[in-house]
């Protein structure tokens, strides 16, 4: 019966050093087997001259492409670059075989920033850029990658050595995306920590070398915003609703959210730790203010605060042609803010984005789905009776 083993890359002093550590913590978290490809085996290195100078760092990369010709004992493979580790306990053979077996190669979506925009471009990918940094693939799937693999490494642009060239021949291969919290790069934009499994960065070596502290992997979306003062006033949306807000939210990752109606900023946290970038308006930003820090996590997480009415605002997205993917409504109340809403939701919401609305029953339901031709919609009750309405466009 086959096995998952892990498979890592430690060149040199320092790097032999990182990759032991996070083998450590595959063995303790993941509970499989680590194998390491050392100086030993530089070796089997692809010979690579650019500019006429042999270029170490971009052979060390190549190496990955060889596992299966220096331990051919191995079927299944769960490989990993040496600056990546799991943060939490987790069963990786129920998680990864039967993904290793079924797919030549299964890979995770590289960042989510122009460079890399930049770079599916320029190779003209059908599909996202993805991360070489962490793999899944078996013996029959890595021979046929690797043939093509080296058969075009100098031919093809490689800005990121083999990331890049692997890119370019990824579909001509039977390939898996997998899900981003098996390969988190950036916190605090791609995942928030409490769901995050595997981090990947440079970051990792100061922490092994103590010069940084561990990040907070434990504390959770509802226990963050719970701390931030105010949630027990009258005023407060329930953590219930904000909960609500924050799942909703997640449909719209990397997306624009605005919130009307700051108050303490409860919401506004909820909708950053989904992944959304924020703007929150009120007409009175002193409450949310002193809390500022608490909202963003000391300025991690993306929301900009705005001064103005929700009125106002709203008027000026429409003649900035600025639209947004989720829009939560949570400042005057009663049927008066169904022409507000309406607007919103024509002009400054995006196609298939979502409109959001605390305290609609304060007005006349049936009234504000005429006005926005609503098709489907929720709604749901807190502990108080208030009402949540989720209208999607």
């Amino acid at each position: 019966m086959s096995k998952l083993v892990a498979v890592t890359i430690g060149i040199g002093d320092e790097f032999r050093a990182y990759a032991e550590k996070a083998a450590e913590k595959v063995r303790d978290l993941c509970g499989i087997e680590v194998r390491i490809i050392g100086d030993e085996h530089l070796h089997l290195a692809h010979q690579i001259n650019r500019g006429g100078v042999n270029d170490l760092k971009h052979r060390v990369w190549t190496l990955k492409y060889r596992i299966f010709d220096i331990w051919p004992d191995l079927d299944a493979v769960m490989y990993f670059d040496c600056d990546w580790r799991p943060v939490r306990s987790f069963d990786a053979t129920a998680h990864f075989l039967t993904i290793a077996k079924h797919y030549d190669i299964a890979i995770c979506k590289d960042r989510t920033n122009e460079h890399c925009e930049g770079l599916k471009k320029q190779y003209g990918l059908p599909h996202s850029y993805m991360n070489a940094g962490f793999f899944l693939t078996n013996k029959e799937g890595m021979a046929k990658v690797s043939k093509v693999f080296f058969e075009r490494y100098n031919r093809l642009p490689k800005k990121w050595g083999d990331q890049c060239v692997l890119n370019q021949i990824l579909d001509q291969f039977k390939w898996s995306p997998l899900p981003k919290k098996y390969n988190v790069q950036d916190l605090y934009s791609q995942a928030h920590n409490s769901e995050v499994l595997c981090y990947h960065s440079h970051s990792n070596f100061e922490i092994y070398r103590g010069e940084k502290q561990d990040f907070d992997w434990t504390t959770t979306v509802p226990q963050e915003i719970a701390a931030i003062e105010g949630l027990n006033h009258e005023w407060s949306t329930a953590l219930q609703h904000l909960m609500e807000l924050h799942f909703i939210a997640k449909h719209y990752k990397y997306g624009d959210a605005l919130e009307i109606g700051t108050f303490k900023g409860h919401a506004a946290a909820a909708l950053a730790r989904a992944c959304m970038k924020v703007d929150t308006v009120d007409v009175n930003t002193g409450h949310a203010f002193a809390n500022r820090q608490a909202i963003t996590d000391q300025g991690r997480w993306p929301v900009n605060f705005i001064s103005s009415t929700g009125k106002d605002y709203l008027r000026f997205c429409a003649e900035q042609g600025q639209t947004y993917d989720l829009i939560f409504h949570d400042s005057f109340h009663g049927d008066s803010v169904i022409p507000e809403l309406k607007f919103a939701f024509d002009k400054v919401l995006k196609p298939n984005g979502v409109l959001v609305v605390h305290d609609v029953d304060m007005l006349n339901l049936a009234d504000l789905l005429e006005a926005l031709s609503c098709e489907h919609h929720t709604v749901s009750t807190d502990f108080k009776g208030r009402q949540l309405g989720v209208f999607y466009k």
